[in-house]
């Protein structure tokens, strides 16, 4: 309970944000059959917000590391060793 009323306190202390609608209708796309589609539209938003906050493509020294499975990780280097074996 006390976690729960520090965060509303905080939460209320944030300023209002006005967020810009992206072209497409977020609903819309939530509601479509597509998860290809939707799950692009995150990782654009979250490209966009990365080259925003990261001008320099630094990536906070993280290296894009590829799985065997086929994802992709951002590992420090200490662990992207273990994919590299």
């Amino acid at each position: 309970k006390i976690d729960i009323d520090l965060m509303k306190e905080l939460v209320g202390q944030l300023p209002d944000i006005k967020v810009a609608r992206d072209r497409f209708d977020a609903e819309k796309l939530r509601e479509s059959g597509d998860p290809s589609r939707r799950e692009g539209a995150s990782l654009r938003r979250l490209r966009k917000l990365l080259d925003e906050l990261d001008k320099n493509h630094q990536w906070g020294g993280l290296e894009k590391v590829l799985t065997p499975e086929g994802h992709y990780l951002w590992l420090c280097s200490h662990h992207a060793e273990e994919y590299a074996r």
